[in-house]
């Protein structure tokens, strides 16, 4: 069951959001920060286990660990600085009885929070054991998100197919609130670096900021661009539930899905990627204007993840590219391409590291660090 969320963090904070979110009052103009480190990425390292394609990787916090989830049905933890002589395989947990969509480090490195087809949320602690320590259960569809709060080891979000996000208390199995967030299943989570607001994306077509206090809707974008739109088979596990033989037909005046969507590092600026368009969209949190969009990639088919990298904006091509765009150069001028020669579909940096993983059909993780 669900009940009115009584959440940990700072009320004062949460208020202090909401109402700037909400001001009649349009905020200052909003600056991008020059983008710097031009990328010129190596390949360092191979990771090899999984038996499935990869959906989700993601760099631990401290650095030191890096987490896949696959359609296998297993999560695997690998030690990932270059600078460890112990690199390679830490541990596969196993619990899960269908593909894994998406996994999410705890602000401390520790706990790990994942989400599956088999219509739960799972939460694990790597360190000390291989099977999960809670189940979450309320979900009705397979689960496409899910994400870790920023401050709080007890806190998580999911989305999943039947369109809803939930809040979740995960050290004590409850789930606090039920967003009925979109008209079409849930693409992507996350939460404000502050962890006061959280972002959902759709393939509706809308993206909508959520006060994480009260479950209030903020703010909803949108592209503003129709069209029809076809899911081909050849897609990733967590499009294999929509419709009937993974062919998703959207209706034809609807907008254009949102395949991913993520806050920046600062928190001032929120990326999207949009499906069979192949344009990311940058929009400025607080005003809701678009700021910037991206060209180059190609995104038809898979709901791959976007990334910032020092003040660059980062996307997957399906052509085999990881694409950068200089946020304050438009065209070709400030976009710069690496090839990885594989179709990805989960890709995570470590700036502290400077390390990139990219992952996806194969079954292989390649790890590239930033050239000195």
């Amino acid at each position: 069951g669900t009940s009115r969320a009584k959440f940990s963090w700072n009320t004062v904070a949460s208020l202090a959001r909401m109402a700037g979110f909400l001001s009649p009052n349009p905020p200052p103009t909003a600056t991008v920060a020059p983008a710097s480190d031009k990328p010129e990425f190596e390949h360092s390292q191979t990771l090899i286990g999984h038996r499935g394609q990869i959906a989700s990787v993601k760099f631990s916090p401290c650095s030191n660990y890096l987490v896949s989830a696959s359609s296998d049905g297993t999560i695997r933890v690998w030690r990932s600085r270059p600078s460890n002589s112990a690199t390679g395989h830490y541990v596969t947990l196993r619990g899960h009885t269908g593909g894994i969509s998406d996994v999410s480090w705890s602000r401390d490195s520790r706990t790990l929070v994942s989400g599956s087809n088999d219509l739960t949320v799972r939460v694990w602690l790597p360190r000390q054991s291989e099977k999960p320590v809670r189940t979450l259960r309320g979900h009705t569809a397979p689960i496409i998100c899910v994400a870790y709060h920023p401050k709080s080891v007890a806190f998580v979000v999911s989305g999943a197919v039947d369109t809803t996000v939930r809040l979740w208390d995960a050290m004590n199995n409850h789930c606090l609130r039920v967003l009925p967030a979109h008209g079409q299943p849930v693409s992507a989570v996350d939460f404000h670096p502050d962890g006061t607001v959280l972002l959902s994306s759709g393939y509706d077509g809308l993206i909508r900021i959520w006060d994480a206090m009260t479950g209030n809707c903020l703010k909803t974008l949108m592209a503003d661009l129709v069209g029809r739109h076809r899911f081909p088979e050849d897609t990733p596990t967590y499009y294999s539930h929509i419709g009937e033989d993974s062919d998703y037909v959207l209706d034809p005046n609807s907008p254009f899905p949102i395949s991913h969507a993520r806050f920046s590092v600062n928190g001032s600026y929120l990326l999207a990627s949009t499906l069979h368009l192949r344009k990311l969209i940058l929009w400025d949190v607080e005003g809701g204007r678009k700021v910037r969009t991206f060209e180059g990639h190609k995104c038809d088919a898979f709901s791959a993840c976007t990334g910032f990298w020092k003040g660059w904006v980062v996307s997957p091509s399906e052509d085999g590219r990881i694409v950068f765009w200089d946020v304050n150069k438009k065209g070709k001028e400030g976009m710069v391409d690496i090839s990885v020669d594989v179709t990805v579909i989960a890709m995570d940096f470590d700036a502290k590291e400077e390390l990139m993983a990219v992952a996806g059909k194969d079954r292989v993780i390649k790890i590239y660090k930033q050239k000195e």
